[in-house]
């Protein structure tokens, strides 16, 4: 009976261990994944941060042709508007003059538009 008692007793100590070696080869488990999560996350970060400069670095000249683009169409509008100016000056005073009317009558009814008008009053008090 004495080594019921003793069995019984080592085999009830018996799962307590198994649940603590299981317990840290489950934390053991996590620090790896976590390891490799980490060695991961950082290899994608220089995979991400090198593909952004080679983006950068290759979309760089095709902003500066872009701009440089966009400047000479600037030029050439104010060589034309010059050009078209001196060919045609009273038309162009004309258009110049119609223009100013329209923005100025536009300016007008906006801010008759945004007065309050008060209503009338009755004279009572």
């Amino acid at each position: 009976m004495k080594d019921c008692l003793s069995q019984k007793t080592c085999g009830e100590a018996q799962p307590e261990e198994g649940a603590e070696m299981k317990e840290g080869l489950a934390q053991k488990a996590l620090h790896v994944k976590a390891g490799r999560l980490g060695y991961e996350a950082a290899r994608m970060k220089t995979v991400v941060a090198d593909a952004v400069s080679d983006t950068i670095e290759e979309s760089a000249p095709a902003a500066k042709r872009a701009v440089k683009r966009g400047r000479h169409a600037a030029e050439d509008l104010m060589d034309e508007a010059a050009y078209q100016i001196k060919r045609h000056p009273l038309r162009c005073m004309g258009i110049t003059l119609r223009v100013g009317f329209g923005l100025g009558a536009i300016r007008k009814a906006k801010s008759c538009s945004r007065r309050v008008r008060s209503p009338p009053s009755t004279g009572l008090l």
